[in-house]
Parts: structure tokens; sequence; C-alpha cells
């Protein structure tokens, strides 16, 4: 019923307070899961149906990381963790508004809205995610090596007039600047989808060691590269 990877490790509760509200039901869930609590409270259109949804979250714990694996939401560092938000879905449109998360001396934020969930055409996305510490988020936003130190990345998807959906990223470390942008193809395999992506810092041998490439001198570089997905079929 709840979806998760693995089974909850213990004590798991789960305590719910409803109350039938005309065309809804308003609820309110308080979730216990290892040393993670998550609070919600909101209206659904019905106890198990989550096709329509409105609900004011928060969470916090000691190992964000243990929590998301749980959830299916990737890795994300073992650091003690504070959440708080509101998501609203009506069938295919997800609104996320002013979701945080504060990971340890980092914090991270989502704000926008999915008109096709779960794929990301013709919506409006965008997140930041800044800290002291990039080693604990190497996984996270695929930094390698010797990536350390104080570091920040944002991200943007913006469905435009003309019916392009279109991609940004920026990134910046201690070992240089990642700058992306392009289009988005369409979903759930987004073939199509092009993006135009340049590299530079101050030492390319340190960077491309962190990725098992050798041959570099310690010389500044920049790296300019164009990529596409291909339909599989």
């Amino acid at each position: 019923m709840l979806g998760l990877e693995t089974p909850p490790p213990a004590p798991f509760r789960i305590n719910g307070r409803g109350q039938p509200a005309g065309d809804h039901l308003r609820l309110v869930l308080d979730v216990d899961v290892g040393e993670a609590r998550l609070d919600l409270e909101g209206r659904s259109a019905g106890l198990l149906d989550l096709s329509r949804v409105e609900y004011r979250l928060s969470a916090n714990g000691q190992n964000l990381g243990a929590f998301t694996r749980l959830l299916r939401l990737g890795e994300w560092p073992e650091e003690p963790f504070e959440a708080s938000g509101l998501v609203t879905r009506d069938g295919r449109l997800l609104q996320l508004e002013d979701i945080t998360v504060v990971i340890g001396e980092a914090t991270f934020s989502l704000d926008g809205e999915l008109n096709n969930f779960p794929d990301l055409n013709n919506a409006r996305l965008e997140f930041d995610l800044h800290g002291d510490d990039a080693v604990k988020f190497r996984e996270l936003v695929g930094i390698r090596g010797v990536a350390e130190g104080a570091f920040e990345a944002s991200g943007s998807i913006r469905a435009n007039p003309d019916g392009r959906d279109e991609v940004t990223l920026n990134m910046q470390t201690a070992v240089g600047r990642v700058e992306g942008s392009g289009t988005l193809g369409p979903g759930p395999g987004y073939a199509g989808t092009e993006a135009e992506v340049r590299i530079e810092g101050h030492n390319a041998k340190q960077l491309f060691d962190g990725y098992g490439i050798s041959g570099f001198a310690p010389d500044p570089f920049t790296l300019e590269s164009t990529f596409t997905i291909e339909n599989q079929g």
C-alpha cells in the first residue's frame, strides 16, 4: 500500500485522523520510520486515492539517505535533515510549492509544477542546492573524484510558447564550473533531447583523474560538447 522499496526499519508507526468534507477527505497523518518522522496535513479524494490531494508536509530525522532510499527518492547524503513544503495533485497536474530540505549544512529547494506528471514535458520547475561540503553530494549531482569544499547547483525546466521545453543547469565547485542548456524531448524516454554543455576549470588533470581519465596536464581548461538522446526503438 505504501509502495516502499524495502521493509521499514523498526520502529514503524502510522497515526492518522480523517474526516469527510464534501467530495474529499481531510486527513492528518503522522508517520515514524526508524528515527525519521513525516507529518502530513491536508485533503485527498479518498484514503487510498492519491489522484487528487493537497498536503502540507514536514519531515525530520537523523539519516536522510536511509529515508529517501526507502521512498525511492535516490541516493542522498546520510545526514540529519529537516524538510517542509506543499504538495498538490489533480490528476496529471502536480504542484510543488516551497519544498525546502536542510541537509546538515546544505540546503535544497524546489518549486514549480508538472502538468503531465510523471513526465517532465510542459513543466515549470526550478531547483537550487548549495552547501559547504561537495563530498557528501558527489553521487547525487554526479561530481566525482576530488570535488570538495563549497558548491552550488541550480537548474530549471520551462515550457516556451512555441512548445519546446528548455532545460538549464549550472554548477560551481572548487574544481570548476559546469553550464548546460538545451531542449527536452517527449517523455517518458525523452528521445530527441538536445543539450550543449560547457565545463571550465583551473586544473584539467585534477578533474579528469577523478573520472579515471589520465593524460591531462594540470592546466586551465575549457571543454564544450553537445549530446542528444536518441530513440532506442
